[in-house]
């Protein structure tokens, strides 16, 4: 009875060795996905796909599979004959690129040679041929390496072939920027948040094959990213399951994972990792959140709350408020970024309806013209302008954009540079209830205000897609109280009690129920010009 013990146990060593043995040699087929990773695997047919996680997720290694399956031709792990074997390889090989943060991470995830712990993930992944006298056996056959270490991994397809893993970094790009644009490739992974103009230039590369890409990523910065994948903070994003989402016409596939979605670490360790993490680092090291998320300057703005549904009651349309009600507008003016100019409505009642913007490239008349053509013939307020709009230019002929405002009836002035008081009186504003209503299409306004947020090394808002977020404190601090409007005629569309229904008929306002169309030609000179101003 011993005896057949001992040889049970014998035999029992010897399989385990043999199967050690086996994971050096190719570790793909032993790699067991957990749930979220193997629903990733599963989606190859998505040409985008992004798995947003928290720290220790698991995402290098399931990236690295996935990587290493594209230049094999097929995912081993998976059992034969299942479809998903092969989903969305080409049945080719195949050219990828692995995009790391620099060359020290990108030999410690990837590629360091060192047996152990140590091995880099596709050497681990991946058989190494080199020695085998079988010439048609997939696997590593060589690499490339030049002083940062390993550059290019080349990888027999079961197609037969050479498949190529290529790896560059997010530092080297910031020193050489053209160093990705004439490159073509079947497959990136982008394993660690990239510069967006990065992503451009290596997306270029995949036009020609309609190539894959795949991000596997903890979203502490390039917000683009997130945005690729989401159409807005608001949108709903189940945590559990895979989300496909349409947007510019293309599918984004997206998945949410967390620390605790890995099932390999222990709660003894999580605990104490979660333990030096504030609740904004937790968000996003542990749940995957984005970081632009944290940290927000208006934490009064919710969007259920504040961002009202459908067109306003009275209102011809969306873009068009009664014209008892007070139009007001902010001019935030850029060489060579976008014009941004935001538009809000004040009701008799006092609401205020941010339901109107600008935010394009524009010469100084037709920035004016934008504007004058939006108003029709109300005559605005003086309007809070940014100070660029009135240097004087160098050239004597030249004229500021004040002046081509003032061309089109659109009076403006220096705007309020006090941004700490202007963010307090704004967060008053928005905490204040049923005050502040925002227009569901105001998408620039919604972009800025869900990603304003501080820079934690300056104790003031990240400068940058800010520029409706400048207008709106300084509407706010100019005050949104109700005057009545004013029309081209120098009449005022006079209000009594807040309804100008109640108006005796003297006062010959328009009755807003009926669909009389009015006379804005006014506006036009000959061959449908702007008449300007002469002086």
């Amino acid at each position: 009875m011993l005896q057949a013990e001992l040889e049970t146990k014998q035999k029992l060593r010897d399989a385990l060795q043999e199967k050690l043995r086996q994971k050096r040699a190719f570790g793909l087929p032993f790699y067991q996905p957990h749930p979220k990773q193997e629903k990733f695997h599963r989606s190859g047919t998505y040409k985008r796909r992004y798995v947003r996680t928290g720290n220790r997720f698991g995402k290098s290694d399931m990236g690295a599979a996935e990587d290493c399956s594209w230049a094999l031709g097929y995912r081993p792990f998976f059992d034969k004959g299942d479809p998903d074997q092969t989903r969305g390889i080409p049945k080719r090989p195949t050219k990828g690129l692995i995009i790391c943060q620099d060359w020290d991470k990108a030999q410690e995830i990837f590629t360091a040679e060192e047996d152990g712990l140590g091995r880099g993930k596709l050497l681990k992944f991946l058989p190494d041929v080199r020695k085998n006298p079988d010439k048609k056996a997939p696997g590593i056959i060589g690499f490339k390496k030049n002083s940062s270490g390993i550059t290019q991994v080349k990888v027999r397809s079961m197609y037969g072939g050479i498949s190529s893993i290529y790896l560059d970094t997010v530092k080297s790009f910031k020193l050489d920027g053209m160093s990705q644009e004439s490159s073509n490739w079947d497959w990136v992974h982008i394993d660690e948040p990239c510069p967006q103009s990065m992503w451009k230039a290596v997306s270029r590369g995949l036009v020609d094959a309609h190539g894959s890409a795949w991000f596997t990523c903890t979203p502490l910065r390039e917000r683009w990213i997130n945005d690729m994948f989401v159409p807005g903070r608001y949108s709903h994003v189940d945590e559990k399951e895979a989300n496909v989402f349409q947007i510019n016409g293309a599918d984004r596939w997206i998945m949410i994972g967390s620390m605790h979605d890995n099932p390999h670490l222990s709660e003894g360790a999580k605990k104490e990792f979660i333990a030096d993490l504030s609740k904004d680092e937790i968000a996003t090291r542990i749940e995957g959140r984005p970081a632009h998320y944290q940290g927000v300057i208006y934490p009064q703005f919710q969007y259920d709350r504040h961002v009202i549904e459908g067109v306003p009651k009275g209102w011809k349309d969306a873009f068009t408020p009664p014209r008892n009600w007070n139009v007001r507008l902010s001019i935030d003016p850029h060489p060579r970024k976008p014009h941004a100019v935001l538009f809000a409505a004040i009701s008799p009642l006092g609401e205020v309806f941010i339901y109107h913007e600008i935010f394009e490239q524009l010469n100084f008349d037709e920035l004016a013209e934008a504007i004058r053509q939006h108003l029709g013939d109300r005559v605005p307020e003086s309007s809070p302008c940014d100070w660029m709009a009135f240097e004087e230019p160098q050239d004597s002929n030249a004229r500021c954009l004040a002046d081509h405002l003032d061309d089109y009836d659109i009076p403006v002035h220096k705007a309020p540079r006090a941004l700490s008081q202007g963010i307090l009186e704004t967060r008053q504003a928005l905490a204040k209830k049923n005050f502040i209503h925002v227009l569901p299409h105001m998408d620039r306004f919604l972009y800025e205000i869900e990603s304003y947020v501080w820079d934690h090394n300056k104790e003031k808002p990240v400068d940058n897609d800010d520029h409706m977020m400048e207008n709106f404190y300084r509407l706010v601090m100019e005050g949104l109280d109700y005057n009545d409007p004013i029309y081209n005629n120098s009449s005022r569309a006079h209000v009594i009690h807040g309804r100008n229904t109640e108006l005796p008929p003297h006062f010959n306002l328009p009755d807003l129920d009926t669909n009389v169309k009015e006379d804005y030609s006014w506006l036009n000179g000959a061959g449908g010009e702007w008449i300007r101003d002469g002086v």
